[in-house]
This record gives C-alpha cells, sequence and structure tokens, in this order.
C-alpha cells in the first residue's frame, strides 16, 4: 500500500472513530473548530508514526502550523 494511502485510511478512520465515539457522546466539550481539529490531529499522530523521507531530509509524516511556526 503507498504510504499516502494509509495516511488518508488512518484520516478517514479517525474523523469515524472521532464521530461515533467521542462528538456524539460529548458535543459541548468541542466548542471550537480548533478543539475538533486537535483532537484529529493527536489520534492521527498516535496512528501514522513512520518518518517520510524528502529530499534528504527526514520528517515527520505530520505537521500542524501552531502561529508561524510548525511543531
Amino acid at each position: 500500500m503507498v504510504y499516502s494511502e494509509l495516511i488518508k485510511k488512518s484520516i478517514l478512520r479517525n474523523i469515524n472513530d472521532f464521530i461515533s465515539g467521542y462528538f456524539f457522546e460529548n458535543p459541548y466539550d468541542y466548542l471550537y473548530e480548533r478543539d475538533i481539529q486537535s483532537y484529529l490531529f493527536c489520534m492521527l499522530r498516535e496512528r501514522v508514526k513512520k518518518p517520510v523521507q524528502i529530499n534528504g531530509y527526514i520528517l515527520s509524516s505530520i505537521y500542524t502550523e501552531y502561529a508561524d511556526k510548525f511543531i
């Protein structure tokens, strides 16, 4: 399986798991869209851990923007 396909499938599975397992039970725990984004990001980080090599650099497969920095 191509690595990008693994990431796409993980994203879809995370969204489905989040909606059915967390959001429906406690929708008011997520007051802002960013709360949902953060939770989904953490779920994806747990499932996709393989680093990616691009132009000689070994990078984490997932980055998030925080203000003007990437973490």
